[in-house]
């Protein structure tokens, strides 16, 4: 098949705008990865210091309900529910 120098041009520059949205594309989906595993890694970090927080003071619960404390000052002084306090306690 014969082309003219235009179609020529214009077949080049396809092939050129195809390779540079293939390397666009590979770029963007490398900086996706690393956003996304930051995101997930701070997360992840909030979730563990909030869950060790909760764990914490279950603990200081546990002892002041084995002191004999009331529950609504435990529950004042730790955050936790009466609820949670209560559950504590039937394990005790």
């Amino acid at each position: 098949m014969y082309m003219n120098a235009f179609e020529e041009k214009m077949w080049e520059r396809r092939e050129g705008e195809m390779i540079g949205e293939k390397r666009g594309k590979k770029i963007g989906e490398r900086i996706g990865e690393e956003r996304g595993k930051r995101i997930g890694e701070e997360l992840g970090r909030k979730e563990g210091v909030a869950q060790g927080e909760k764990t914490k003071q279950r603990e200081i619960a546990r002892k002041m309900v084995e002191m004999k404390m009331a529950l609504d000052i435990i529950a004042k002084a730790t955050g936790l529910t009466e609820q949670e306090l209560k559950a504590l306690k039937q394990k005790n």
